[in-house]
Order: structure tokens, then sequence, then C-alpha cells
């Protein structure tokens, strides 16, 4: 039976809402806002596999956005107060972030 969240997940959340509203990002055109599990362990001093297996049972409970990027491991994660994205959005940035390079 679940009690609630955990110490980790707590900070975890605290941390990622801190970092959106430092950002103040409204659009999607950079993942400024949003933190990768190596990142999120280096600034609450965890362990990674603590910090995986807290994000893991975060998104399972809806309680951070997950900025699609690729493979499991490559995943940026977010605070709830950010706007919501699509896969399909990532790769229409990232395909339009292409087509400026080749110009």
């Amino acid at each position: 039976m679940s009690r609630g969240l955990g110490r980790v997940q707590r900070l975890i959340l605290d941390y990622l809402d801190d970092k959106a509203k430092r950002s103040q990002v409204t659009t999607f055109q950079t993942v400024e806002a949003y933190a990768d599990a190596t990142e999120i362990s280096r600034s609450l001093k965890i362990r990674m596999d603590i910090v995986c297996q807290a994000v893991d049972s975060l998104i399972i409970q809806n309680r951070i956005r997950v900025y699609p990027n690729g493979r499991h491991r490559d995943r940026f994660y977010g605070s709830l107060v950010l706007p919501s994205l699509l896969e399909e959005e990532v790769l229409s940035i990232a395909a339009k972030s292409f087509l400026k390079k080749q110009e």
C-alpha cells in the first residue's frame, strides 16, 4: 500500500518545479526547463539508480512530464507546470532545426 511520496520523489518534484519556474519557458523550442536523470542526480547528490527508480514511480503516478527524446535513457523530465508535448511535436521541432542548419 502506498503512503504517498517518498523523500527522494519530493526532492525531485521540488527540483523540477524550481527549474521550470526559473526558466519561464512558454513554448517547446528547447529542453531548457527539463532535466535528465544525470542532472537530477548531480544536483541532489543522490545515486543515479535511486533517481531512476523515483522518476519511474513519478511517471507511473503522472506527477512529472517526460520529454520524449528517443531512447528511454535519453529522456528529459519536467514539472507539471510546463505545457504538455507530444512526440510528433518533438520530431517536427528537430526537423525544423535540422533544415535551418542546412541553409
